[in-house]
């Protein structure tokens, strides 16, 4: 019988449709990376650097924006633990991180449990051959379900460039000094010897305890004598509703 007159039967008698259900497979689960792999230093963006991993036969390029993007089965990510991927561009270090199971279940506790996709967000940058730089990777977009491309990830580089930018200028203003203040365009950051905090409205400050005038706080810490105690500062935080910034000193 003529296939097509076939199907004209089966429509008439409506089995046609649930003919072609059965035969629909499943889409599997995939785990979706994607990023921007940009110049460490100059954060230019790279073309054409190679991500793989051999092993799981992983190979991309990142495009002419330096945008990239790896799909990689869901039950592989559980299975493997860690996957290491690796990026190369000549005249660059190499670039190394992984997809990992303990990641995938965070996307598992986020979201339902039968989401179809999840996102890992990625900014790659790339030290030059010659720079004492390491190439590292930064993510700066929270994972969501269905909602990135080009321009979300370009948003994240952005951010991820601010950012730097801004630590840069910490380190500068830093430099030969033990202040534990700075103030610089729009921000008032603390610095100690383990951590940073910006901030873009004047908190309230405690030492050990005792409150004290933000104006006075280089002339009573030292940054390699001084820690920020975030639970102490949460805390207060609760109590004076305001932002609250508490430091302890050590000998």
């Amino acid at each position: 019988m003529n296939s097509v007159f076939l199907k004209i039967i089966l429509l008439s008698l409506g089995l046609l449709p649930h003919l072609l259900k059965g035969q629909m497979k499943v889409l599997e689960k995939v785990f979706v990376v994607e990023g921007i792999i940009a110049d460490k230093e100059t954060f230019e963006i790279i073309p054409s650097a190679i991500i793989f991993n051999d092993t799981l036969g992983i190979t991309t390029i990142s495009d002419e924006n330096g945008y990239f993007k790896i799909v990689v089965p869901y039950k592989l990510v559980i299975e493997k633990q860690y996957i290491q991927i690796d990026i190369v561009k000549t005249g660059y270090k190499r670039n190394g991180w992984g997809i990992s199971s303990f990641q995938l279940q965070k996307e598992i506790d986020t979201f339902k449990q039968n989401v179809s996709w999840n996102y890992d967000v990625q900014i790659l940058l790339m030290a030059k051959n010659e720079s004492s730089e390491s190439s590292s990777s930064m993510a700066h977009i929270p994972s969501k379900e269905n909602t990135h491309g080009y321009h979300m990830i370009k948003l994240a580089l952005e951010q991820a460039i601010n950012s730097e930018k801004r630590n840069r200028k910490l380190e500068q203003l830093k430099s030969g000094n033990e202040n534990v203040y700075f103030h610089f365009d729009k921000w008032i950051i603390f610095a100690t010897g383990s951590s940073s905090a910006y901030l873009e409205t004047k908190p309230i400050v405690f030492i050990n305890g005792k409150k004290s005038k933000l104006s006075n706080l280089n002339k009573e810490l030292k940054r390699s004598k001084t820690k920020l105690d975030w639970k102490e500062s949460a805390e207060l935080e609760t109590k004076y509703k305001k932002y609250v910034i508490a430091f302890r000193t050590f000998s």
